[in-house]
């Protein structure tokens, strides 16, 4: 039987007495402050005992968690200019390696980051403008734009 990746990161919120509830596929609770904050399964994202997950806060104060073992959570705000209201949360989170690539977008453009898991070093990619595709082939991570292709090859 396989455990689904949110009941995986409820347990994790459950530690931090955090009460949820689960539907419609995301996690849903209040922080201390009464700000609703939500977990949707297409911004989870797994690789084998590492997992991450966005967490969207209504007044723009999301977080990114990376449980890297089974007693440490690093949590990582994204720099995000919502002008204090909710954010669309991230396009796109998932694992290269031991890097979690990261893609969302704020008010002014998108914006794409790589964690490092190994060392949890964080680097943006600075490209231009909002419509980038982050693409996995083989050993090949590629990053498309309008008039660019990053490619970062394995080594």
């Amino acid at each position: 039987m396989t455990t689904n990746i949110l009941d995986l990161i409820e347990e994790e919120l459950f530690q931090g007495n955090i009460d949820t509830e689960i539907k419609n596929g995301a996690i849903y609770w209040k922080d201390n402050l009464g700000a609703e904050n939500e977990i949707h399964t297409n911004q989870t994202a797994i690789n084998g005992t590492v997992m991450a997950w966005w967490q969207k806060n209504e007044v723009g104060k999301d977080l990114v968690r990376i449980k890297i073992k089974d007693d440490l959570i690093i949590n990582w705000r994204p720099p995000i200019n919502t002008m204090g209201t909710e954010s669309s949360g991230c396009d796109y989170i998932n694992f290269y390696h031991q890097f979690l690539i990261i893609k969302y977008k704020d008010k002014h453009r998108g914006r794409i980051f790589i964690i490092d898991t190994n060392c949890i070093q964080v680097e943006e990619i600075t490209t231009d403008g909002y419509t980038k595709k982050v693409l996995f082939n083989r050993n090949k991570l590629h990053i498309k734009g309008m008039g660019y292709d990053i490619v970062i090859t394995e080594t």
